[in-house]
């Protein structure tokens, strides 16, 4: 996995000096930032970066541009400060091991909410794509559909967890490692030992083991992160 995605771009730079000073004035939701021109003069960027970058985040549901009267802050979605926030950090030194990092503490601790308030529903779920998995391994496992089937049983996983907060969080950090980060998905002994170890959480999920679940969880995960 690449320690950071490189080559930081002009617009990414104002991006982040646009979110910088927002939160430095304590802007809320309907306070002004000024113009683009008013910007470009104050924060010494070119126009063009300011024009891409107020583009970036209006189409983030970060701010809005009024006709005469400048750019005005607005209330965004969570996974959009979220997905920002991801972008900005990942271009950063070791960003992307950072952010595998909070990956695995966001699951580790979200199976014990899991192991406590999973449904049968949730639990049957879970044994079909595990069943699904194993029947794409007896057909030589796939990468793609095996990666697709990885992804689902995370997202039930955390799901189940019953902290919407928690699984947001989660779902656009996978995601974006889904797009950015390399994996040995192509190795099949990798595959058959994911599928082994979703099989075991399952089973200790089942019998409410939260100790197993965790543990076996952790060891999962811990290929992630180094």
């Amino acid at each position: 996995m690449p320690a950071s995605i490189k080559n930081n771009s002009s617009t990414d730079q104002a991006v982040e000096m646009l979110i910088g000073r927002i939160q430095s004035l304590g802007l809320h939701p309907g306070d002004s930032l000024g113009t683009e021109k008013k910007l470009m003069d104050e924060l010494e960027l070119s126009e063009r970066s300011i024009s891409e970058a107020v583009q970036r985040l209006r189409a983030l549901g970060m701010i809005e541009s009024i006709k005469k009267a400048g750019i005005r802050i607005t209330e965004p979605r969570f996974e959009s400060i979220l997905e920002t926030t991801i972008m900005l950090h990942a271009r950063k030194e070791n960003g992307l091991k950072e952010l595998a990092e909070l990956r695995f503490v966001l699951e580790a601790g979200a199976v014990r909410l899991t192991a406590e308030r999973i449904t049968e529903e949730e639990l049957a779920q879970l044994d079909e794509c595990v069943a699904r998995q194993q029947k794409l391994l007896e057909n030589n496992g796939n990468p793609e559909a095996m990666k697709d089937e990885d992804e689902k049983f995370h997202q039930i996983l955390l799901r189940a967890s019953g902290s919407p907060m928690v699984y947001r969080q989660h779902a656009v950090i996978g995601e974006y490692f889904r797009k950015y980060s390399g994996t040995d998905d192509h190795d099949l002994s990798i595959r058959q030992m994911t599928v082994w170890e979703h099989g075991q959480i399952v089973k200790a999920l089942e019998n409410r083991n939260v100790d197993y679940a965790a543990s076996m969880l952790s060891k999962h995960l811990s290929k992630t992160v180094v």
